[in-house]
């Protein structure tokens, strides 16, 4: 039957929008990474191969970098194995699922949602454990985003912190006298890099136009982040709730068919 599910599942496997969208990435992250150094070159004394190399150089960022001790490389190890296997049984049971059921693409942008979280927290121990050679280990991708408390927090520490301590330093703090113009200007350089990545790479490998629904979701999020902040802080139980509803409800927009096709999940829908 394990053979079974392996046999469906390879039938999903297309490399070729993922190795774009890695590609993309990577260009991305040597376009930003320069202007991230740049602007924190007087506040940064440090010019070490971590600080180079790292997926992010805000000095929180560095201050928080764990040592490439033994405890934790085999923790980061545990991280990246037990999440790897998580998200590869998650691909097992979608294959079972959907070899009976292929749903709507809007209705399959929610089931990636685990798919997204999984594999993000696997790549992001993976890619920590790159840095061992350096002596010291960045540190985990996300932060226990489900223990988030209103989506300020979710943004802003919990999920991804690599990218958000990058736009902390780079555009945030660089704009703390005008707190919605950094909000603003953040959202939307998080938008146009989903954009280029995901939408950008859907239409140089397939031709399929779907620009401007990453924009629209991260221009969502910034419209929430700020009322979360003027308006939610007088009604704190409402925030998480809130923060779910902000995050999940417009989530096909940005997992779209692009996602679907970079993590393999394109042929499941009907």
């Amino acid at each position: 039957m394990g053979y079974h599910y392996i046999q469906m599942l390879n039938l999903t496997v297309n490399w070729t929008m993922t190795l774009a969208f890695n590609a993309a990435l990577a260009v991305a992250a040597c376009i930003l990474k320069p202007i991230n150094i740049y602007v924190l070159r007087k506040k940064v004394k440090e010019r070490s191969l971590f600080y180079l190399l790292s997926p992010t150089t805000s000095a929180e960022a560095l201050a928080r970098a764990r040592p490439a001790s033994a405890r934790e490389v085999k923790t980061s190890l545990k991280h990246a194995l037990t999440f790897g296997f998580l998200s590869f049984a998650f691909y097992l049971g979608y294959a079972k699922i959907f070899s009976y059921w292929h749903p709507s693409l809007v209705v399959m942008g929610y089931f990636g949602i685990p798919i997204l979280y999984l594999t993000s927290e696997a790549y992001g121990a993976f890619v920590a454990l790159v840095f061992f050679p350096t002596g010291r280990l960045p540190v985990p991708v996300h932060d226990h985003p489900f223990k988030a408390a209103n989506l300020s927090d979710f943004w802003g520490s919990r999920w991804n912190r690599w990218t958000s301590d990058l736009f902390l330093s780079t555009i945030i703090w660089p704009l703390r006298r005008r707190p919605t113009v950094a909000l603003a200007v953040t959202f939307l350089v998080s938008g146009l890099i989903h954009e280029f990545t995901i939408n950008g790479t859907l239409f140089w490998i397939v031709g399929r136009n779907l620009f401007g629904t990453q924009l629209l979701y991260f221009a969502i999020q910034g419209i929430g982040m700020h009322l979360d902040r003027s308006w939610l802080r007088r009604f704190p139980r409402f925030r998480r709730l809130f923060l779910w509803i902000t995050v999940v409800v417009p989530s096909p927009l940005i997992l779209n068919e692009g996602y679907l096709r970079i993590w393999h999940l394109w042929p499941y829908v009907g």
